[in-house]
């Protein structure tokens, strides 16, 4: 093959965008959202974390594969009971049809594509210690997942990981929730949101969530108040009632006990929020041949 025909080839293959091997607090919802370039993620283990997409729901109780494609809305919302760990590649793709990507489901048991696990973290090594020719064996690696990811499809016993249609009332509740947390939101009408029982739709939700619907909201509506403290300059009155509390003392309160310290101490100690605003938890008992909780490639090392 001519030097030009080999340089060509390349261009044409998967650009890795950025990468990285994440630690997730409790609780973190990332989404609704759209990208720009497409993303696959590998979460090692089961929880009771949800993915979201067109209207569909998986609730990944298994070690998952995600495969998202451009312009795809989309969400997850992260167990609430522990830390979550999940690596993810973000990449281009020049000519996306002469590759196989079409028909890869949204999700896809990692258990049945275990060479595929094992290229990702080898992917995170790559991308993270940055070796002779990185970014070319990058491509190839991403390109030999996204062959495993699409044969995968193509078996005729496929099963498919737990696809949860009753998720998806819960799904809608969330994204509500997400909206409207500066406003008064009770649990009844996100019940008949539902179109369930109050009753019924509490069951669903810790069923799905680990924790009661309004404890639940109580959490965004902190984690919200969280980020706010660490990146506004509002007063802690004009943040509580912007995170749906109907008073400054009530939310002061709620901080205090479930945060451990008082909102104005909560600033002080956390003047950089560069990492901190990605709802990162401790990575330290987690093993890895690259660090974690850092973006790699296309100059985010």
């Amino acid at each position: 093959m001519s030097i030009e025909k080999q340089t060509e080839l390349r261009s044409l293959l998967p650009h890795l965008i950025v990468c990285g091997d994440f630690n997730i607090r409790p609780g973190w919802t990332m989404g609704p959202r759209t990208i720009d370039d497409y993303e696959i993620v590998l979460f090692p283990a089961g929880s009771r974390t949800t993915y979201s997409v067109n209207g569909s729901g998986w609730l990944l109780h298994a070690p998952s594969f995600i495969f998202t494609c451009p312009g795809e809305e989309h969400a997850y919302h992260f167990d609430s009971s522990h830390p979550i760990r999940h690596l993810f590649a973000h990449f281009t793709l020049e000519a996306p049809d002469l590759w196989p990507i079409r028909g890869i489901p949204p999700v896809m048991p990692a258990e049945r594509l275990p060479h595929a696990a094992q290229w990702m973290r080898h992917l995170l090594w790559l991308a993270g210690t940055t070796p002779a020719r990185w970014r070319e064996r990058a491509a190839a690696l991403l390109l030999a997942i996204l062959e495993e990811l699409s044969s995968f499809h193509a078996e005729a016993d496929a099963a498919p990981v737990h696809h949860a249609s009753s998720l998806l009332p819960i799904m809608k509740a969330l994204e509500y929730m997400e909206r409207h947390l500066h406003e008064n939101i009770s649990i009844r009408d996100l019940a008949a949101l539902t179109g369930w029982t109050h009753e019924y739709f509490t069951r669903m939700f810790v069923r799905a969530k680990g924790v009661p619907p309004r404890q639940y909201l109580l959490g965004r509506r902190l984690e919200r108040a969280c980020g706010m403290l660490r990146l506004q300059s509002l007063s802690v009155k004009e943040i509580a009632y912007a995170c749906g509390f109907q008073s400054e003392q009530y939310f002061s309160r709620a901080f205090a006990k479930m945060i451990g310290i008082s909102p104005s101490k909560y600033r002080e100690l956390n003047q950089d929020p560069r990492l901190l605003e990605l709802n990162l938890a401790p990575a330290s008992e987690l093993s890895a041949s690259y660090p974690m909780n850092r973006y790699f490639g296309g100059g985010f090392a």
